[in-house]
């Protein structure tokens, strides 16, 4: 029977969007129906690390048909707005990942869709959590680290010292895709003053901060709107301002309305993915099944730019003791940059990586101590008064 007790819980409530999708009259970017819209195409790198030299273009071709878009022509700063300004939006000289942005072109339909070959020379890449470490190639900064956060509490020898057993493994995990149904697409349209851009995605204002800072134009004269969104997952957090930079400055300089839109393969192949971790993981134990200590190395592949990585890190650091009471620990935590296209939001943030890892070490404590896997989890479960290593 339906609670009394509550206004929402329990109570049979409508789904406001269910009738327009389930009869197909919610319209996605892919339906919108814009006339005179220019096709957009992206040239990308072919390689993971490299220097651009040049950009040819076939002589026998009419390059007064479409529009061609190279960092040269972006008004603004050369990057996408996001927690830190590192996402160049068009490659000028350096090459950091494979797909990266070389150029853009617009033109009346696909066929028209002009191909531009790339002068690239190539060096080597860094393309794992190790090679970055050891700096196979300097992707951000001097060491590749983009940020390291600590955390300590109380006296970590002290408390391995006090342990019985101690259980040490390392885990991995690995790029996930976020496989929303609708791929990602925008669409953009020239105005006087500035420009109005609309596409699946999840964070307007985060779209709008970017276009400010990329297109040079006063924030009262670009409107962003959220069409109908067909799942995101944190997969549309970041990258539509990606596509919106794009689509904006396609749409200024040809003076058309511009759209693109990702097919399956070049959504996979470019979009951010949950960063892949690696984790060594120390538990200390009394034989009774009391925790004593923690010590955890973590790291995150956050690809070659910072993109969401900061505050993924962060909420990972926060969950590498997991639910459990921990009086000594040593924490650290690491985003490192490779030459992989950049890594970004997908739900969880950063905890599941982090909470893999302590709960197999849970799992493999009670086994070396002979314990239920549930009491010993019990036993150091965090009750209320108690706290977290960081406070």
């Amino acid at each position: 029977m339906p609670s009394t007790q509550f206004k929402y819980v329990g109570k049979p409530l409508p789904r406001l969007d269910a009738v327009d999708k389930v009869t197909g009259k919610a319209v996605y970017i892919a339906d919108l129906d814009i006339p005179g819209a220019w096709v957009a195409g992206v040239l990308r790198s072919p390689v993971p690390a490299g220097r651009l030299k040049g950009i040819a273009r076939d002589p026998g071709f009419d390059w007064s048909r479409v529009t061609v878009a190279t960092a040269a022509d972006i008004p603004g700063v050369n990057a996408v707005h996001m927690i830190r300004d590192d996402w160049i939006a068009l490659v000028d000289e350096k090459i950091t990942y494979n797909s990266q942005a070389l150029a853009l072109v617009a033109a009346p339909d696909e066929a028209t869709l002009a191909a531009l070959k790339p002068d690239i020379e190539a060096v080597e890449p860094a393309l794992t959590i190790e090679d970055s470490l050891a700096v196979k190639s300097q992707v951000w900064g001097d060491d590749n680290v983009m940020d390291d956060f600590r955390v300590n509490l109380g006296d970590i020898e002290k408390g391995f010292a006090e342990a019985d057993v101690i259980v040490e493994y390392t885990y991995r995990t690995p790029l996930q895709e976020h496989i929303y149904l609708e791929n990602c697409g925008m669409a953009a349209w020239p105005t006087p003053d500035g420009v109005e851009v609309a596409g699946s995605l999840q964070c307007p204002h985060y779209v709008h901060n970017a276009l400010v800072m990329a297109l040079d134009i006063p924030t009262e004269n670009i409107t962003v709107k959220q069409t109908v969104t067909g799942g995101a997952f944190g997969g549309k957090e970041d990258y539509p301002s990606v596509m919106a930079v794009w689509t904006g400055l396609l749409a200024k300089l040809s003076g058309h309305p511009v759209k693109l839109l990702y097919d399956r393969a070049e959504d996979m192949l470019v979009t951010p993915k949950r960063h892949p971790s690696k984790v060594i993981h120390k538990l200390g134990f009394k034989k009774d099944g009391t925790i004593t200590a923690a010590e955890v190395d973590l790291y995150l592949d956050g690809g070659a730019c910072t993109s969401m990585s900061k505050v993924v890190l962060a909420r990972a650091i926060l969950h590498c003791t997991g639910a459990y009471k921990v009086p000594n620990a040593k924490l650290r935590a690491r985003a490192m940059a490779t030459n992989t296209p950049p890594n970004g939001a997908f739900r969880g943030f950063g905890a599941p990586q982090a909470i893999y890892a302590i709960e197999r070490q849970m799992d493999f404590a009670a086994r070396e101590l002979g314990m239920d896997p549930y009491a010993i989890r019990i036993k150091n479960v965090l009750r209320r008064g108690d706290a977290f290593p960081f406070g």
